[in-house]
């Protein structure tokens, strides 16, 4: 019989945090879950630290370290290996609640393709808020992937992640399903725990983000390239504010 869950984690140079992310999944309350761990060739201790871990998940835990393309030819990879129902996409610094599998199994009632939930959003050690979106606000802000779970059956009707973008495919993703007119179901509760930064937090997901708006209708091309301008003149600015002070 097939897990109910595929918790998948993408790894790279991860050996200051995979650690907890591992540990996360491991002390789940709900056992019925594989875990795949895709690394994509780390050269610090992050295979190490897998393969302290490997046993105690009595054969539930698969993972491979290779070089790959990126984070979301990563995920993909990960994806093509699932055998759960739902998948969710751990972070490799990022870290389940302990009874994340267990709330979405309880309100997993029918066919749902997508569950999300709530998460909390950390900045170093301080917890700065909790993030909930809710579907109808995906045209304008993404749900958040370490708190979301997609059935097997959405990504083989609806694919997987396009790695034309390196920061915000996610966002793609799910504007896609949305579309689509997937089933998305809220779970009231806070799964995951996300920490601050990385591309998407920045000019590159920002810039990225527009053309993802742009190319489903959200914005024109005339919107498109004044945001880009803005933004553009703003980093500049602020650089130049940088030089003047030092």
């Amino acid at each position: 019989m097939n897990p109910k869950f595929t918790v998948v984690t993408v790894s790279y140079n991860s050996e200051s945090t995979i650690e907890q992310t591992i540990l996360s999944v491991l002390n789940q309350s709900f056992k019925n879950f594989e875990y795949l761990i895709i690394d994509g060739g780390s050269s610090d201790s992050t295979v190490e630290i897998i393969k302290r871990y490997e046993g105690r998940f009595e054969g539930r835990l698969r993972w491979v370290s290779e070089s790959d393309q990126g984070i979301y030819y990563a995920m993909n990879k990960g994806i093509d290996m699932s055998t759960g129902q739902y998948i969710g996409l751990l972070n490799s610094d990022d870290w389940y609640e302990p009874d994340a599998l267990e709330t979405v199994e309880k309100s997993i009632k029918g066919n749902e393709d997508v569950l999300y939930g709530m998460l909390n959003v950390w900045d170093d050690e301080k917890l700065k808020y909790v993030y909930a979106n809710y579907v109808d606000k995906i045209p304008e802000e993404s749900l958040a992937h370490p708190s979301s779970f997609i059935s097997q059956e959405c990504y083989s009707k609806f694919g997987k992640y396009t790695t034309e973008f390196r920061s915000t495919s996610d966002y793609e993703f799910f504007l896609r399903l949305y579309h689509a007119g997937c089933s998305f179901k809220f779970v009231n509760g806070i799964l995951a725990n996300f920490r601050c930064g990385g591309m998407s937090a920045g000019t590159l997901g920002y810039f990225e983000t527009l053309q993802i708006r742009y190319k489903h209708g959200y914005i024109s091309k005339q919107q498109y390239w004044k945001l880009v301008l803005i933004r553009k003149m703003k980093n500049l600015l602020s650089k130049v504010k940088q030089c003047l002070t030092k």
